[in-house]
């Protein structure tokens, strides 16, 4: 199949399945969905110039277009769709190109208002519409010709659930007990055949683990890639098989299919999970229902699908993330208890009056209702019982909530909770919970996307002072700078009084905490701390220099020229280059003269050092005509004399004439425009058609 053609094929489906999406959230005449019809009419007329007939051939995990296979991401919409569509029995969906686009919007309009998982009566009724898809043609799965065949007549390679169903075949066609067993030996073993023996078994339970044991032992073998190859194919018989049962016993079967099977994938080993996320859901709820142990590896697949949106996969909705983070609450942490027989089950403390009463009592017992009544329960105890043990344990469950929020992404519920941890009593605890929930948030940051990030903000400033050691931690250890600038503007909402947190990160060992501390120092505004800023000058590093000469020019300390001429007078090179730098940014009349003393003092081996092309740029960055013999006399300088190149020094200097301030500069500027050394001349012209940025005072 031609690349164009296929990529053609998968934007259509795409926009298809955001359309369905969308509709679940939108009502159908909201305004931001006319864009998604459009591009599906546009996607489709793309595809008519291919033919006006095309047939979508639907299987579990895959589909093919006019019988070719169709290459998709993993995380494409359109492999979305195919599931849905296969969960509905859907085989196959014919196309009339011509017609196509209004069709599949209205199918989409009508997969948005299914239930998940849907009911039969919905998936008849799919293919009975009432108002007809134009277009389109919704073709049911047909399992009456699937039979087992061979090994000679079929090859392994090619897929298909026949290789696993021919081996379970043989194993259950030995035992002549089993329900089938006569139509076995006759080499006929259909998903079809083993439905219509569970629907007229009497006890389908025992049925089920019988097959999936024996299922089990079919798929156990050492070859990874010969077991993934066969577990593709017990996802395709289990997707046949699933279809055809009713609700009840398909979750029956997934729910002893667990304890045989890896039905929930294995993230590590590539194994997709072998049915659909909402299938999944309900096998671990008739669980839990039960008393029954979750396996390991589903918990971990439910803990995949409860993450942000940020880390979950990508297939996985909205709600299935919602209803496995109620799952996972309801999974004790010890294993569940089965209920004996001398337990007795109440129901409702109080049988409702009314449906109103009935609705209230529901609407009360749902999660969000439930969180925000357990919130005020907790600050209630935490407020009135702040010395007992009981408010004791209340603030540090608050502070567990806040935590717990942040991580699942309920910020709306973090944003509720921040003021009540940051305002709790004991203070031993209040420190504790702020220090983690700001870890928490400080981890947000880093995940959630960028849209998410103010509310992030707002939720580390809400928790106070008693944060800022955290935030001030992670500043000295963050490499993300969106994640740096969110941090240090929550330090500086702070203002005065992050102050006391922030002046002793001076004395840490580390530079670059002390480098971040006098940063924050002077956005803050702090002129108490430049004496202590003066004593360090003689030990500190170079880094570290640069920021205290700023701060101490930002702040108009009495002394602080006589600091940036001893730091430029000084003997290491590293030192006097930070100094130069910080200066090239001061409009000073002693700032200029300092430099351009030092510029002409630049004689013979010193024109080659580092330093003398820093003051030769710091001077075209103040842009002081004072500058301009001491550049002359750099560009009148003769080749013969010197050892070195001095062509890239010479460039530097004229490029540096370009952005001087006064006609006499201007005039030398046009003149070596048009010099002989052509890399000079263009350097020249660049600069003098670049827009001149003037500096400013160090920040």
């Amino acid at each position: 199949m031609p690349v164009a053609n296929e990529a053609a094929i998968l934007r259509a489906l795409n926009d298809v399945e955001t359309l369905r999406r969308s509709l679940r959230l939108y009502p159908e005449t909201h305004p931001a969905l006319q864009p998604a019809r459009e591009r599906i009419r546009a996607s489709v007329a793309s595809l008519a110039d291919e033919g006006q007939q095309a047939t979508i051939g639907i299987g579990p995990d895959r589909f093919y277009w006019n019988l070719e296979e169709v290459t998709a991401p993993p995380s494409a919409p359109a492999l979305q769709l195919i599931r849905v569509l296969f969960a509905l029995g859907v085989g196959a969906v014919r196309l009339d190109l011509g017609r196509a686009a209004e069709g599949l919007s209205a199918l989409s309009t009508r997969l948005s208002q299914l239930k998940e998982p849907p009911t039969a009566e919905e998936r008849a009724s799919l293919f009975e519409p009432v108002e007809p898809l134009p277009g389109v043609e919704l073709v049911p799965i047909d399992l009456s010709n699937v039979q087992v065949v061979d090994a000679e007549s079929q090859d392994v390679t090619k897929g298909g659930s026949r290789n696993v169903l021919r081996e379970l075949a043989q194993r259950l066609g030995r035992d002549g007990a089993f329900a089938l067993a006569g139509q076995i030996d006759e080499g006929e073993l259909t998903a079809g055949m083993v439905a219509t023996a569970l629907e007229q078994s009497r006890d389908p339970e025992t049925l089920f683990e019988y097959l999936f044991q024996e299922l089990g032992e079919v798929v156990r073998v050492r070859d990874e890639s010969r077991r993934r190859l066969l577990l593709a194919e017990v996802r395709e018989f289990l997707g046949e098989l699933v279809t055809l049962l009713a609700p009840e016993r398909a979750r029956m079967a997934v729910a002893i299919a667990l304890q045989h099977l890896p039905i929930a994938g294995d993230h590590e080993r590539a194994v997709e999970p072998l049915v659909a996320a909402e299938i999944l859901l309900d096998a671990v709820e008739l669980l839990l229902v039960q008393g029954a142990a979750i396996p390991e590896t589903v918990v971990r697949v439910l803990y995949r699908m409860a993450a942000p949106p940020s880390e979950r996969p990508p297939e996985v909705s909205d709600e299935s993330s919602t209803r496995a983070r109620r799952l996972l609450a309801q999974i004790p942490l010890d294993g569940p208890v089965r209920q004996t027989a001398t337990e007795q089950w109440y129901g409702l403390i109080m049988q409702p009056l009314s449906i109103e009463a009935l609705q209230e009592l529901a609407g009360s017992l749902e999660p969000q209702a439930v969180q925000a009544h357990l919130t005020a329960v907790l600050r209630e105890a935490a407020t009135i019982w702040a010395t007992h043990p009981c408010g004791t344990a209340a603030s540090r469950r608050l502070g567990e909530e806040l935590v717990i929020a942040i991580d699942v992404g309920d910020l709306v519920a973090a944003a509720r909770l921040a003021p009540l941890v940051a305002n709790l009593r004991d203070p031993e605890v209040r420190a504790n919970a702020c220090a983690a929930a700001a870890e928490a948030a400080i981890g947000a940051l880093r995940t959630l996307e960028k849209d998410s990030h103010a509310d992030v903000s707002s939720i580390l400033l809400a928790l106070g002072e008693k944060a800022l050691p955290t935030i001030l931690e992670a500043l000295a250890e963050e490499e993300s700078m969106g994640t740096r600038k969110r941090l240090l503007e929550v330090v500086g909402r702070h203002s005065t009084s992050a102050l006391p947190y922030i002046r002793p990160l001076l004395n840490d060992s580390r530079w670059y905490v002390v480098r971040n501390a006098i940063f924050l120092l002077r956005r803050l505004g702090d002129r108490e701390v430049a004496p202590t800023l003066r004593l360090m000058l003689g030990r500190a590093r170079p880094q570290v220099i640069e920021e205290i000469l700023k701060t101490l020019v930002a702040q108009q300390d009495p002394q602080w020229l006589t600091a940036l001429v001893r730091v430029l007078d000084s003997d290491d090179p590293d030192r006097q280059t930070v100094a130069v730098r910080v200066a090239s940014h001061i409009h000073h009349p002693q700032v200029v003269r300092a430099l351009v003393e030092r510029l002409r003092a630049r004689q013979g081996g010193k024109l080659r050092e580092p330093l003398t092309v820093e003051l030769i740029r710091a001077a075209g960055r103040l842009g002081a005509p004072a500058f301009l013999p001491a550049l002359k006399s750099i560009l009148e300088l003769s080749q013969w004399r010197h050892t070195f190149a001095l062509g890239p020094l010479k460039r530097e200097a004229a490029v540096a004439v370009a952005m001087l301030d006064g006609p006499e500069a201007a005039q030398l500027a046009r003149a070596l425009s048009a010099d002989k050394d052509r890399e000079l001349a263009a350097a020249v012209r660049a600069a003098m058609h670049t827009p001149r940025k003037r500096a400013e005072e160090a920040e």
